[in-house]
């Protein structure tokens, strides 16, 4: 059983290097065409999905084999490295439509793995759910990423969703991990997770927050691989007893389908696109071979049966099928290497295509009879790109009809692309047919009306044919030419041939060339009416022809009868022509006269006032109108006034006459009168009033000086927007005034009028006031107090002191003020006389509470509260001072409270009471504060070092300390370990408390395996802490714990460059040393292990640096491995 879900550092270097040809089932017809991607300059790649436009994401080795890089293969381009996120590894799983990729990389110093999205740029990294390490498996259209991610602490992996920068974590199905593989563009997402307990493993389905056990076979173990648009699954499922597994489909809605096996025991769907299809790989029988594989919803079929043979390939794995049918995964070659001239088998990434070349045709040549049936009509060729022998196939009837058949050939090859091609059979009957006559003449087409010509000569030709026999004989048949007119002249011609006689044809021919006989009408004449043209009417023109007629279409006069006329003689053309063609023109005269003479306006610009004055700059214009004859006009005077300035009270005058062709103007005369100067207002000084009430004064003010010399004012004189003798309000106003003159001009004056309110209000006051008291403090005095003013009215009056205060024994002034809106303030007073008739000598009496007794209810003790009064025979009631005061929190013990009141005269009165605390019996323990279960991974031998904490508290003795074994940042040995926590109260009140650690190791169990091959790799170094410099002596043990022999097994170590190689040794097989000595790739071939036997490996280096140093050790074989996740054993030192 092949676990897949621990892809870590270990998967993410395996790569099979050698596997030796095997042969291939029987040949059916290819479907695919190959298209080798190559590698990265290494001898391995790896295409695990495909796109609809042929992009392959994968991976492969660089040069040397030195690294694994995530890389973009293209059917004809060079394999694209996609680099890293800084460390030396890296590999693509999965791309979608757009080219982005998913996938994983170690980051810089090859210690951690991040989940990664490429796109054009770079790989973007897509951190962790909190642990050290992530992996990208999966990505949809919408560039949503899936994949595992450790959590925080590192205890576990969990499945997660990374979409719009969120990662999401999709939880288990209730165990400790969890991984998702793809995610479709709904965002269902597909993959694996723990079930309770963490013994088995299932796919699962999650859909918006919602997990489904998508079940097995029988068995415990299940994955989801590769999810559809449709939410269908593949993946692979244990059958009952986990013995074998078998490519699996989940369709939502219906139970899991076993997809079965090629023979053998094993078979894992790797990929499924939309319209259901899944591709994977399968064992044979025996599962002695692994092969991939294509089902079509039915049945399961090898793909080798699918393409050309004979091109030295074996396709062992199908990872990935997109919806247009494209395939890649992972299969062997046999590599020519000419340099060395040396042949060798490499795992190269492929992708299929499916096959879209139409074949290639060609059609026998034309085949031509006379009178009987051809004997044969040949056969075409076709040659096909993959199939070997396509299809062909024609429509050629059983007899062909006299004439041309075309008979369509076509080609059809296994995959249903199609040509077809055309070939011409030709069957010539007897001639049963006479000779066809045709008679042409030149021109080809009458010139005029009726088949009337015009043209001389006018020419005939004539033609005789037979397609299918000689002429014999022809009569007539005259080639003719024709110059005189005629009103019809007709030719003819017969003629014969085998195939009979063609009765006499005929023509003929209407010939006039002479032109008609044109009469125009007689001279016209019109007059102007208001513009430069006039509409005149004229008789029709008359047209005679004696031979093919007069057109009467043709008949007519330019211009026309009632067209517009100029002013003068004006030329009419009339033309006419006959059937034939034949054109005759003519002409008269028309003659049009003006009858009116121009119009004059006055047209004056500027600012107009009245009696004829201007205010401003003025002009006169003259508008002189001529429309019938313009070109005639002629103007007397009109030479127009510009006017600037003030002019005298005459003014300026200017005239204008015109004449034209329809006569004479008589003059006009226009005056400009101009008084640019407004009148000047002189105002009186400013106004001063005092206020008469609320509402302001009467204000009165003499009549304004005005001086106006030239235009006069108007008839309205001045005007204020006030007038004299009205009301103004409080406060001061500006009274604007104006005149105008008779030119429009207009002066202002203005001045202001403020009515003032000087004069203070009235105060009504008390007369003195006296008032009698025993206290000796004095006693409350009211009083009332008003204020009236003139403007402002009644307002409030402020006195010191106020009504209702206590005045002290004696006299006492008080002091009143009012002030009115103005601002105007009056101020008075009046005496305010107290005498004392007796005294007050007596404390207030106090009221205090019985001694309190209580129980604490925590360490600092207990709240306490009481009520204390005091009261007075002359005083009244009075506030009591008691310290402490209540509520206050009284400690353990007893505590006097000490309190006094005064009376108003100064009396004091004194008392207190006592509050007993007593302490609260303690029998509560404290409450433990221990965390939950704790789960982690040793990280060595010894376990894991964990770090908790654990707390108490108690409601009497407050904060305690927690005593627990083992102690915090203990190391834990692999397993579960109970900590046992215990707290004590200052009572001796004792808590116990407990929790687990549990350890587990770091490899994670595998399920049952079938009794098949099982390589394990582990490894060791020298010394752990070596110093810079020296050397140290790494071995790994490649054992077979399996049932079975493993073939052709391989080992590979790829040195970090912190490592110098020094020596390598093996105790099965050869190995090859890394090509450089820093860093580098050592190659093992390790032949055949036997079930139970090992093969050991040493490498010895020098340590270059310091600091941790990872070198990794990976085992292959081209057999089935049950349990790839132990071939791969990393040892870590730490170089001082």
């Amino acid at each position: 059983m092949n676990k897949k879900r621990n892809f870590d550092r270990a998967l993410l270097m395996v790569a099979p290097l050698t596997v030796g040809l095997l042969q291939c089932n029987a040949q059916a017809a290819p479907q695919y065409i190959l298209t080798d991607l190559g590698t990265l300059t290494g001898n391995y790649s790896h295409g695990l999905n495909v796109n609809d436009v042929g992009q392959v994401a994968g991976f492969a080795y660089t040069p040397s084999n030195a690294a694994v890089r995530a890389a973009l293969g293209l059917n004809g381009i060079a394999m694209q490295d996609l680099g890293t996120l800084g460390g030396n590894h890296s590999i693509s799983l999965d791309i979608n439509a757009t080219g982005q990729q998913a996938g994983t990389s170690y980051t810089m110093g090859d210690l951690t793995t991040r989940a990664f999205r490429y796109a054009i740029g770079g790989q973007t990294d897509l951190g962790t759910l909190g642990g050290s390490n992530s992996r990208g498996v999966g990505i949809n259209d919408n560039g949503d990423v899936v994949g595992a991610s450790q959590i925080t602490g590192n205890t576990a992996e969990h499945a997660f969703l990374h979409r719009n920068g969120v990662r999401s974590d999709l939880g288990t199905l209730g165990g400790l991990n969890s991984q998702a593989n793809d995610v479709n563009a709904a965002g269902q997402v597909t993959g694996f997770a723990d079930l309770a307990g963490n013994t088995s493993f299932h796919a699962f389905r999650w859909n918006n927050g919602t997990r489904q056990d998508l079940g097995t076979l029988g068995g415990s173990f299940s994955e989801g691989l590769r999810i559809n648009n449709a939410g269908s699954v593949a993946g692979y499922a244990t059958l009952s007893g986990d013995l074998q597994h078998h490519a699996a489909l989940w369709v939502t809605g219906r139970a899991v389908r076993d997809l079965g096996t090629l023979g053998g025991t094993f078979s894992t769907g790797y990929g499924i696109n939309t319209t259901g299809e899944v591709v994977g790989y399968s064992t044979n029988t025996a599962d002695a071979l692994r092969r991939a594989f294509f089902w079509n919803g039915t049945a399961m079929q090898d793909l080798n049966t699918l393409i050309l043979p004979g091109r030295g390939w074996i396709l062992t794995e199908a990872h990935g099928i997109s919806d247009s049918g494209n395939i890649t995964g992972l299969g062997t070659v046999t590599v020519t290497d000419t340099v060395n001239n040396t042949i060798r088998v490499e795992q190269h990434a492929y992708l299929l295509t499916p096959d879209k070349i139409a074949p290639v045709l060609t059609c026998p040549a034309a085949v031509s009879t006379a009178g009987v049936q051809p004997a044969g009509i040949g056969t075409a060729i076709a040659t096909d790109n993959l199939d070997p022998a396509p299809v062909i196939a024609n429509n050629r009837p059983v007899t062909f009809p006299n004439g041309a058949t075309t008979v369509v050939w076509t080609v059809t090859d296994a995959n249903g692309n199609r040509t077809t091609c055309n070939q011409l059979v030709t069957v010539t009957p007897p001639d049963t047919t006479p000779p066809v006559i045709a008679a042409q003449w030149t021109p080809s087409t009458p010139d005029g009306l009726n088949q009337w010509y015009k043209t001389k000569p006018t020419m005939l030709k004539w033609s005789v044919t037979d397609n299918e026999s000689a002429i014999t004989s022809r009569t007539g048949c005259l080639d003719s030419s024709v110059s005189t007119d005629t009103a019809g002249q007709s030719f003819t011609c017969t003629a014969t041939s085998s195939g009979g006689v063609r009765p006499m044809v005929s023509t003929s021919i209407k010939l006039d060339g002479t032109p008609p006989t044109l009469t125009p009408p007689a001279a016209a004449s019109g007059t102007l009416n208001g513009a430069s043209t006039a509409p005149v009417t004229f008789a029709a023109p008359t047209a005679v022809d004696t031979l093919s007629g007069v057109d009467a279409v043709s008949l007519g006069c330019t211009p026309a009868s009632g067209s517009s006329f100029i002013r003068g003689s004006t030329a009419v053309s009339c033309n006419a022509s006959d059937n034939a063609g034949n054109t005759s023109t003519a002409s008269f005269n028309v003659t049009v006269t003006d009858p009116s003479a121009p119009t004059i306006t006055p047209v004056i610009t500027g600012t107009a006032g009245t009696n004829g004055w201007y205010r401003s700059a003025a002009t006169l214009s003259w508008n002189i109108v001529e429309l019938e004859s313009p070109e005639t006009l002629v103007k007397t005077g009109c030479a127009g006034l510009s006017v600037a300035t003030s002019t005298s009270s005459v003014g300026l005058t200017d005239s204008c006459s015109a004449s034209s062709a329809g006569g004479n103007t008589a003059a006009i005369s226009r005056t400009i009168k101009i008084d640019t100067s407004a009148p000047v207002l002189t105002a009186p000084a400013p106004v001063t009033a005092e206020a008469t009430g609320p509402n302001g004064a009467a204000v009165t003010w003499p009549a304004l000086a005005v001086n106006e010399q030239l235009s006069g004012l108007t008839a309205s004189g001045v005007s204020c927007d006030a007038a004299s003798g009205s009301t103004f309000p409080l406060g001061s106003r500006l009274v604007n005034c104006n005149a105008s003159d008779q030119a429009g001009n207009t002066g202002s004056a203005s001045f202001n009028v403020t009515v003032r309110d000087t004069t203070r209000p009235v105060l009504s006051l008390p007369a003195p006031i006296t008032s009698s008291t025993t206290a000796s403090g004095g006693t409350a005095v009211t009083y009332t107090a008003t204020a009236n003013d003139t403007v402002s009215g009644s307002r409030p009056v402020s006195c010191t002191p106020a009504s209702g205060v206590n005045f002290i024994v004696g006299a006492t002034t008080v002091t009143c003020s009012s002030s009115d809106l103005a601002g105007n303030t009056a101020t008075g007073s009046f005496t305010v006389t107290v005498n004392r008739t007796a005294t007050d000598t007596t404390p207030p009496v106090l009221s205090l509470p019985a001694n309190i007794v209580t129980t604490a209810t925590s360490a600092a003790g207990a709240l306490v509260s009481y009520s204390a009064s005091a009261s007075d025979a002359v005083s009244g009631v009075r506030p009591v001072s008691c310290s402490p005061v209540s509520p206050s929190t009284f400690s353990i013990g007893t505590t006097t409270v000490n309190c006094s009141a005064s009376d108003v005269a100064g009396n004091t009165a004194n008392g207190s009471f006592t509050v007993t605390v007593n302490p609260q019996p303690d029998t509560t323990p404290p409450v433990l504060s221990l965390p939950a279960n704790i789960v982690t991974t040793a990280t060595s031998a010894t376990g894991a070092l964990v770090n908790y904490s654990a707390s108490a508290s108690d409601a009497v003795s407050g904060v305690r300390p927690v005593s627990c074994s083992p102690l915090s940042s203990s190391t834990f040995s692999i397993g579960t370990t109970t900590v046992n926590c215990s707290a004590s109260d200052t009572a001796g009140n004792t808590a116990n408390g407990s929790f687990t650690v549990t350890v587990n190791s770091p490899t994670t169990p595998t399920p049952p395996s079938v009794s098949s091959v099982d390589l394990r790799v582990t490894g060791s170094v020298s010394t752990a802490t070596p110093r810079k410099g020296d050397t140290v002596t790494y071995t790994f043990a490649v054992a077979n714990i399996g049932t079975g022999a493993a073939q052709a097994v391989t080992f590979s170590d790829i040195l970090p460059t912190s490592l110098r190689f020094s020596t390598l040794t093996t105790s099965v097989g050869t190995c090859t040393r890394p090509t450089n000595n820093g860093g580098g790739t050592v190659n093992c071939t390790l032949n055949s292990l036997a079930a139970g036997s090992t093969a050991t490996i040493t490498i010895s280096a020098k340590a270059n640096v310091t600091g941790t140093i990872a070198n990794t050790g990976i085992a292959t074989t081209s057999s089935v491995d049950v349990n790839s996740v132990n071939n791969a054993s990393t040892v870590t030192l730490t170089a001082r």
